[in-house]
């Protein structure tokens, strides 16, 4: 397949025949992930990946959003990939498409947050610290959201509160925290979920973690007696 002859094709498509654009970018979407992503060698799962962070860069935002869940999931597939350069560029991909399709990454916000701990652990640093980069992506992209439903995100983060893994945990505090510096979420009607798991980090061996466990539990004490107080 010539990646430079598809490009034009799909200028051409949606040029002159915006109405039969959608089905043929679907069906090369489709195309890409069966000649890529199922290859045995890595370099063309790679491929596959430059593929469709590509094909995203030339539908630009509005016209991508219509393929965010095809163009994401091979991309989310790939961060569990045995070989760790496909999962780094797994990594870059979903973040430079993330950037495009903004909203649209969040269609299927559980595959994202069950990616994103899987590249918090990885065994890789550089990994590690390109899932740092995609995760803060992840939050503005959230943050800047006026109907996001805030409350799909309380049982990813309380499914995961009691990993052990401390990369986990770094993850699932961060989200926390963002969550309570919002003033349209309310994180004490969700208290049951996660208070638990936030003890339990308490008792946790490594110091910073500690420490940011006992800030949230010290503020949401505070926020529930100035309740009572009232």
């Amino acid at each position: 397949m010539s990646m430079c002859r598809v490009w034009g094709d799909i200028l051409f498509w949606f040029t002159v025949y915006p109405a039969d654009a959608v089905q043929k970018v679907s069906r090369l979407i489709h195309r890409i992930v069966e000649d890529y992503f199922t290859s045995a060698w890595p370099n063309a799962r790679i491929e596959g990946l430059v593929a469709l962070r590509e094909l995203t860069f030339l539908l630009e935002h509005e016209s991508a959003q219509c393929f965010a869940h095809e163009i994401t999931t091979p991309i989310l597939r790939c961060f569990s990939d045995e070989d760790s350069n496909v999962r780094y560029k797994a990594c870059e991909a979903f973040y430079n498409v993330a950037k495009v399709i903004r909203r649209g990454v969040l269609q299927d916000m559980e595959s994202v947050f069950d990616g994103l701990c899987k590249l918090y652990t990885d065994v890789e640093q550089t990994i590690k610290e390109g899932a740092q980069s995609l995760d803060r992506l992840v939050r503005d992209i959230v943050v800047e959201q006026r109907r996001f439903d805030y409350s799909t995100l309380i049982p990813l983060i309380a499914a995961r509160i009691h990993v052990l893994n401390p990369s986990v945990r770094q993850l699932v505090l961060g989200w926390i925290v963002l969550l309570d510096s919002l003033p349209q979420v309310d994180m004490i009607a969700f208290l049951p979920h996660y208070l638990e798991g936030l003890f339990g980090i308490l008792a946790s061996d490594n110091r910073d973690f500690r420490m940011q466990a006992a800030g949230r539990a010290r503020a949401t004490i505070a926020w529930h007696r100035g309740l009572r107080g009232t």
